[in-house]
């Protein structure tokens, strides 16, 4: 069995599952037993950097000096210093590792040859269609691949003997709305309109040919465009979008091939480029490629919107569905069912015990993930509930696993903070459904939600904890006599159980305080405290009634009890010099008497007491 990690790095809050589809089909058919963990993020989309830390806080939690290869999708980290600082990592393992569509010194690179690509579009363009003027409309100015792009149009300027000055090169996103601020940027600053735009990719061209549709222009009459990656939008597209195909999945198993050969010590180059071709269409001056079946593309739209509309008419359900549950399990519980009715084998939800606690100066770590105080939440596998609770546990588990498969790990996290992650075993559903964000925030909204509000409860009886207690001595006051200890006497007697009722008063207190001090008199008080509280039985109360009175309650009492408890409170403020009067009564729950009235009787008996212990 061969352990890979695969990191990666979603398109804004969409999900590349090709890689993991590639790898694991290329596994089957060769029958070779490989083991893929997938760790995936969404950190370059937010405007929140302390968000994004807590997507990239996910490539902290693999042990990867323990894999056999490791493959890289780290193309769409838009923070080079994170970039970097992971690249930095991986140098110090030694184990194979192959970078997707991203060239980094040192690491095996696979992908299409950009540069060669451009550069064949470039030449059918001029050569061609005799354009002899260009713009290069360019995605996000830091990105590889868009780089590689750029330069292929550098490399065929010069080769055509023209100057970028007059052949602009324009940056921004990969997005369709950056294709329309392409355009609009000449036309509005007065530059000549090319005789080809050149662009990243077809979300640009698209964008593009549909604005300069917007502004009157024909194309190509009036101008020539080219894409790139061959998506839909380019095949489909009115003009159908000139160009560049290649496959992702196969992109994924020649990761796989990549590794299997270093594993097998043939020797490998660093460089592997993905086979792609041009396909030539309609908006630069081409026929129609006649390639597709329309009326079957029309019902494979109609189909994809039923099953669009579903996944959010379900993923609007799962938001009603969570923010109806108020445990921390019913929300684990919602979302692994969720999972289960998609095609996914398994669900994993791993934890910081913290989560549970929820005390109001709860921090999680923001850096790694404290492995030694995670539980694992919930496991299903195969509809089947398992008994699985620790952390090593589910690792031996997995560990465990027949066959290839793959395990894909999200964090879940509040802003920087790591909570925990969930892992989703052979999630297939993810291939056509990459918004698995949305899916995922959905469960971790409704973690964060409860999470707070179990803050602010334990919080307010913390205040209500104060409130009720006395800033002395630290047992109940006067007001926890009436909302606690009223209640739990009802409860008692409602419970036909017989309690013990003290009224306590301290002997001499004024003396005390007179002759040593009002500092004298608050330790009095304080070891007075101490003692009736220790000396208490379970489920009893201990309560400041006045300045230096005390009414001690607790339950299933006998006259035994109470003889027992007065001696062990004498014994123990004897040491100290102190002495109290306490008075006591054993309620009848027969009875109609309140503890009002029980503490009336037991304070009686309290002042004949101390009246005897002065006379004494």
């Amino acid at each position: 069995m061969k352990r890979i990690a695969l990191l990666s790095d979603g398109w804004k809050r969409m999900m590349t599952y090709a890689w993991v589809d590639g790898i694991m089909k290329r596994a089957w058919d060769r029958d070779e037993e490989v083991r893929l963990y997938h760790y995936v993020c969404h950190g370059n989309w937010s405007n929140d950097e302390l968000h994004n830390l807590g997507e990239y806080n996910i490539f902290e939690l693999p042990e990867l000096d323990k894999m056999d290869g490791i493959v890289l999708d780290l193309i769409n980290i838009n923070d080079v210093s994170i970039r970097n600082k992971l690249i930095k990592k991986l140098k110090k393992y030694n184990v194979p590792i192959v970078s997707v569509a991203l060239g980094i010194e040192g690491f095996y690179y696979v992908g299409i040859d950009n540069r060669s690509a451009i550069a064949e579009l470039m030449h059918h363009l001029h050569d061609e269609h005799q354009c002899r003027s260009f713009v290069f409309a360019g995605g996000p100015k830091d990105n590889y691949e868009n780089q590689q792009r750029k330069q292929g149009f550098i490399d065929c300027i010069e080769e055509f003997g023209l100057n970028l000055e007059d052949n602009p090169i324009l940056d921004g996103d990969f997005d369709f709305y950056h294709g329309v601020s392409h355009l609009r940027y000449i036309v509005d600053n007065g530059l000549k309109i090319p005789d080809a735009f050149v662009c990243a990719n077809d979300n640009i061209a698209a964008g593009l040919c549909s604005e300069a549709a917007n502004m009157g222009y024909s194309i190509p009459k009036d101008f020539r465009v080219t894409g790139f990656d061959n998506l839909d939008k380019a095949v489909f597209f009115k003009p159908q979008i000139t160009t560049v195909t290649s496959t992702r999945e196969v992109t994924g198993g020649v990761c796989l091939d990549i590794l299997s050969r270093i594993w097998a010590c043939e020797e490998v180059p660093k460089e592997n480029l993905i086979r792609s071709s041009c396909v030539y269409g309609e908006s630069c001056g081409c026929p129609n490629n006649n390639i597709v079946d329309y009326r079957d593309y029309a019902k494979n739209q109609i189909i994809w919107g039923v099953k669009r509309d579903v996944n959010a008419q379900q993923l609007m359900e799962l938001e009603v569905e969570l923010a109806k549950r108020r445990e921390f399990e019913d929300i684990f519980a919602c979302s692994s069912e969720y999972y289960e009715s998609k095609d996914c084998d398994a669900v994993y939800f791993v934890v910081d015990k913290k989560l549970y606690e929820a005390h109001p100066d709860t921090i999680f770590g923001s850096k790694g993930y404290d492995l030694d105080n995670c539980i694992v939440a919930r496991a299903v596998e195969d509809g089947e509930l398992l008994k699985i609770h620790s952390l090593q546990e589910l690792t031996n588990h997995i560990e465990a696993q027949e066959g290839s498969c793959s395990y894909t790990f999200s964090p879940i996290h509040f802003r920087q903070q790591a909570v925990g992650f969930v892992i989703l075993k052979n999630a297939n559903f993810l291939y056509n459904n990459p918004n698995f964000y949305d899916i995922h925030a959905a469960s971790v909204t409704a973690l964060e939600n409860r999470f707070k509000k179990k803050q602010l409860e334990s919080a307010a009886m913390q205040l209500r904890d104060i409130y009720n207690r006395d800033q002395l001595t630290g047992i109940y006051n006067r007001i926890a006599f009436v909302e606690k200890m009223v209640p739990a006497f009802e409860t008692f007697c409602m419970e036909n159980e017989k309690c013990a009722i003290l009224f306590c008063d301290v002997n001499y207190f004024k003396e005390i305080n007179d002759n040593y001090g009002h500092e004298a008199g608050d330790r009095a008080l304080k070891n007075i405290a101490k003692s009736l509280k220790n000396n208490c039985p379970m489920g009893g109360f201990v309560c400041r009634y006045g300045g230096d009175e005390f009414v001690v309650m607790f339950p299933r009492a006998t006259w035994q009890h109470i003889d027992d408890y007065c001696g062990n409170v004498r014994e123990d403020l004897g040491k100290h010099g102190l002495s109290i009067s306490m008075g006591a009564v054993l309620t009848d729950p027969r009875e109609n008497v309140d503890l009002h009235g029980y503490v009336a009787k037991a304070d009686q008996k309290m002042y004949e007491q101390k009246q005897m212990t002065r006379r004494g």
